[in-house]
This record gives C-alpha cells, structure tokens and sequence, in this order.
C-alpha cells in the first residue's frame, strides 16, 4: 500500500537544483508563452485514414467523458418521469415533464407531440442561452423587427422561435423534447455558494473529483435522450438532436458520446474560433490539444449540419467545413455533412437556419414531408403555461438539492481499468515521433549491464548518494506559463485548454525516458524521484509501462491534502479516479518502491 505523507505546498514555483555535467540531462526547452484560452483560432487537421480517426476518436471520447466527470459512464435504470399538462395544438401536442436524472437533480421540459399514433422520429432540442431559456420571449418590437430584416416570417414565431422551431419539427412527425439547461426554467441555480449556472461548481473538491456545471449537463442529456428514446410513440432508430449557441455545444457533446442520434445540426456554435464562453461549455482537460470542430466530427459518418451567423461561426464554410467534409470523405459519406452561414444575420437560430436544419432532418431522419419545407405561423403558448410545476404537481422535495447531488458525485469509484484508460485523459502526454525525438539524443551515464537511472530532485545533486553510479538529474520546468485572467473566474477556463503544471512535469520525464531509451548500449530505464518529485514518477511510470523498468518514489504530497486550486501539483480529476494509490497500482507489481533506497535501482 501506497503511503504519502500530507504536507502543504505553497504556489511559489519549484527551483530545481541539477547535478553538475556530465551527469545532467537537459530537455530542450518548449514554448512556455500565452496559455491557450477559448478565444483566438484553434485549428484542427484530420487524420488521413479512417484507422487513424478510428483510434483518435476514441481517445477523444474518453478524454470527453474525463472531462465531464462521467467516465466510465454509470449504468442507466430507466427514467421514471412525470408527464401532465396537456395543451391542443393545430397538428400538434405539448406536455409538461419532469424527472430525476441524478439524486438531487431533475430534469424539466416540454414534450411536443404530432397528432396520431407513430412511431414518429424522436428530436432532442437544448434551447442555449438565450434571455429566459425555454420560456424565452422576444418583444413585440423585437419581434417585428426579425420580420422586417427578413431573419422571420411570421410575428408569433419571431416571439417565441424555440417554440416555434419545436412546433415545427412536430408538424413534421417529430417528438420533440424540449429541456431545460441547468439554472434555467424551471431548473432553479443550485445556491449560491455552491454553483449557480454563470458559477459553476470550481471549488477544490469538485475539481479534483470532475464534478462540473459541463458535466451535470451532459449526464442530463444523456438522460433526456433514454427518456425520449423510450417513448412508446417514437422510433430509436431515428433521433436527432439540435440546439443553438449553448444548445449548440450540448448538441455536438451528446452526439461525441451517444450513438444513438442519427442526424445532429448545432447551430451557430461550432467553429475553429471561439469555443463557447460559458462556464457549463468549459470543464478542465475539455480541449487540450483539440476544438469544437473535432469534438463535433466525433458525429461522423453520422449525419451533420452546421450554421453560422455574425459572430465566432461566421467562418464555418471556409474553415471547418473543409476539414470536416475531408474526414467524411475519408469515412465514404463526402455527403453527410453541411454548414452555411447568414453573414448579414447576428447571433441566432432563426427561420433560415432552421430551414436549412428541417430540410436536413426531413432527409436523414426520413420524414414524409412535402418539400422545400417551410415554417407555420405559430399559436403560441404562453411561457408561465410551459412550466411543468403547479399545484396538483408541485416540486417535489429534494428535486434541486445540491448536497445529495455532490454526495452521490463524489461517492462513485473507478475501477483500475478505468483509472488506467483516464490517465492520459487526465496528463495528455504529447506524441512524438523519432524524428521529433531525434534532438533528444544526449550523452548519459550507463553502467555495464545497460542500465540508466534518471534523477528527479528538487534538492540537486546532494540528494544523490554516489555520484560514481550511472544517475542521470532531470531538468523538469521549474514554473507554469503565465497564468490567464479567467483561471480566477473558473479554472475550467485554462485547464481546459492547456495542461497543468504537474502534467507538464511527468511529460517532461516522459520524454527523458523516450530519449534514453533511445541510446545506444540502454539496456533499461529506471526513475528516481525525490522529495517533492516522487509523486511526479510515480505518474510518469504509470503512464511508461515496460518502458521504465524501475521507479523509486519518495514519500511527499498528496491530492487529498490540497486546499487550493493554485497547488502547484493540482490535477483535476486526480482523485476522481482514486488518487495517488491508485495511479500507483497501474505501476505492475514489483517495479515501484516508495522510500530513498537509490541503492535498489543500481542492483
């Protein structure tokens, strides 16, 4: 069993000492500029064959479902929900419902229904963030001046275009489920201090165990989905999902994990630009070293439609499209993907969009519709009779309950496997090839039998006990790039973009032993980590396999110690997957020994 003392460690960077040469392994030195943020561009090339997108796309999806706190993904009971609240529609049905997706959470919505039997085709539809969320309502003003522009046609559906896009899928032959984001609607914020929708959950313990604003929403979607899915009155095999802005990122993230949707259309949303600004669009480990537009062709070769408007997505046609119709064409469906963008309209989702994403539906969800497809004036429900809470169906208790829905997050265990499958999740160690690793090729001490010890310690060279043996001294980053102004807002804001500090470490380590490796007359490698360092090689040689031989760690920090999101060794989601003890037990079984005894790693 694993023992590491607790100690504080403060923020102050870590100066690391080296050994004198001959004895040093110096690691070439990497860009240590401006973190990458959600904004400015984040280009993607996608691989060449369908093999290589096969594999990459499964990284993806774990890295995903880390990210959300939703790995391995729980086994799902069926959804036991509330439906009531019958309202006539020309065509069409809409229902009040209500269920339990987590304890201490419920998911709130309404359900549109064609008139007559189905099976229909099932549409999920997050509204985004838009002014009221499900009930959002423009003014009449607002409205006309849609019509005027010629972004709508009719008033009413100006007013109350979320209505008006499900109503219109309805009239198609859709069930649609129309749901609430958390904090919005019906869904009240979860208390102040422990995270409204604009806050999020951001506190140690919730980060260290993945739990998130990202996350609670798209286990809700998940959930919305096995609600619809199971409909008596739909078909499983055709459902879509569609949604705008926020909407549009709950879209794209359901279909990166669920197989279920056969189309997708997240509207102005995904691009190479800006990657959505809200804090349950964000997570730590969420886009390190990839974007929207990847995330978004994990629907592939399902199919996908795209939109764009005045802002962030006004490029998709040029940059995003072309790369995604390369993937598709690659998978053999060049023709199941799609983007147009409407330069002259702002931010929207409005009657050209959803157009385009009704004639898309029409096609691959195989709605016996008359086409082109056009849009009806809409009869309007006012929003106050949308909310599926009322007197004879009041909340019931417990149903927003922020304490037994961060108990039951934090109650869940990983097993090995999983913990295994996560760590590079959660420490994104960089690819190289040889070529890359070529300029990594420096003298080292070996002794007779080919063995290298590599030495991490921030206390130098008088740490080392025989200076004569084959000990190498690792040079590892000393201090983290600077840090961006939206990590005091929300960490997720710049771990979910750029690897912590301790990750940056065990990379560098990693990479020492790759150059090793690479030497003539090694034999094999083994890691030394002192002092503060023995965490660091304890993660390092979990992540090698048979490529470290030995790894000797000192006793030092731990996760369970730490207070503060500014730890120098904090690591989101460390302990959602056990922790320390647990990376360690990836380590196969006699390869790790935690003490000082240097003398091991020279037999």
């Amino acid at each position: 069993m694993l023992r590491v003392e607790p100690r504080r460690v403060s923020w102050r960077p870590v100066s690391l000492a080296l050994l004198t040469l001959p004895w040093l392994l110096a690691l070439p030195a990497q860009d240590e500029g401006s973190l990458v943020t959600l904004d400015g561009e984040h280009p993607w090339t996608p691989p060449a064959t369908a093999e290589a997108w096969e594999r990459r796309a499964a990284e993806l999806r774990i890295q995903l479902l880390v990210a959300a706190g939703l790995y391995p993904l729980e086994e799902r009971e069926p959804v036991h929900p509330t439906i009531h609240g019958r309202i006539e529609r020309q065509g069409y049905t809409v229902e009040k419902v209500f269920f339990e997706s987590l304890p201490g959470f419920t998911v709130t919505g309404n359900l549109y229904r064609p008139v007559g039997a189905g099976p229909f085709a099932g549409v999920l539809s997050p509204h985004g963030h838009w002014a009221g969320g499900r009930f959002s309502e423009r003014s009449l003003d607002e409205a006309r001046h849609e019509v005027l522009v010629g972004a709508e046609e009719h008033v009413a559906n100006a007013r109350y275009h979320l209505q008006a896009r499900c109503a219109q899928l309805a009239r198609m032959g859709c069930v649609v489920f129309h749901y609430d984001m958390v904090g919005f609607g019906d869904s009240p914020a979860l208390t102040e201090d422990r995270g409204t929708h604009a806050q999020g959950f951001g506190d140690v313990e919730a980060e260290l165990h993945s739990m998130n604003t990202f996350g609670l929403q798209t286990w809700n979607s998940i959930r919305a989905l096995d609600f619809l899915a199971a409909l008596p009155d739909v078909d499983p095999e055709r459902l879509g999902v569609t949604g705008a802005s926020g909407g549009g990122t709950q879209t794209f993230v359901l279909c990166a994990i669920d197989e279920r949707p056969r189309v997708a259309f997240p509207a102005c949303m995904v691009s190479l630009d800006m990657q959505g600004g809200c804090i349950c669009e964000n997570a730590s480990h969420l886009r390190v070293d990839t974007n929207n537009v990847e995330l978004a062709a994990l629907m592939a070769p399902r199919a996908l439609g795209l939109s764009g408007a005045d802002d962030w997505t006004c490029a998709i046609e040029s940059r995003g499209l072309p790369e995604l119709r390369s993937l598709y064409a690659t998978l053999g469906r060049p023709g199941a993907v799609t983007a147009r963008c409407w330069p002259h309209f702002p931010h929207n989702f409005n009657l050209p969009a959803r157009v385009l994403m009704y004639e898309w539906f029409a096609e691959h969800l195989e709605l016996d519709v008359q086409r082109p497809v056009g849009e009806a004036e809409l009869d309007p429900i006012p929003p106050a009779e949308l909310s599926v809470f009322d007197a004879e169906h009041p909340r019931p208790p417990g149903t927003f309950d922020v304490a037994r829905l961060r108990a039951h997050w934090l109650a869940r265990e990983a097993t090995a496997e999983a913990t295994r499958a996560a760590l590079p999740a959660l420490l994104h160690p960089r690819k190289h090839s040889n070529e890359e690793d070529a300029h990594l090729a420096l003298p080292l001490r070996v002794d007779a039998q080919g063995t290298v010890v590599l030495v991490v310690s921030p206390a130098g060279s008088g740490a080392l006990h025989d200076r004569d043996a084959p000990l190498n001294a690792i040079a590892v980053r000393a201090s983290r790039p600077p840090v961006d102004t939206r990590h005091a807002q929300f960490v997720g804001y710049t771990f979910g973009y750029n690897r912590t500090l301790l990750a940056e470490r065990v990379g560098d380590i990693l990479a020492a032993v790759r150059a090793a490796r690479r030497q003539p007359g090694v034999a094999r490698v083994r890691l030394a980590g002192l002092g503060e360092a023995g965490p660091w090689v304890i993660l390092a040689a979990a992540l090698a396999g048979d490529e470290v031989d030995r790894t000797l760690a000192a006793e030092s920090w731990t996760f369970t110690a730490m207070d503060s999101l500014d730890d120098p060794n904090f690591l989101p989601g460390a302990l959602r997957f056990g922790g320390l003890p647990a990376f360690a037990r990836l380590i196969p079984p006699g390869r790790l020994r935690v003490g000082d005894e240097i003398g091991w790693l020279l037999e």
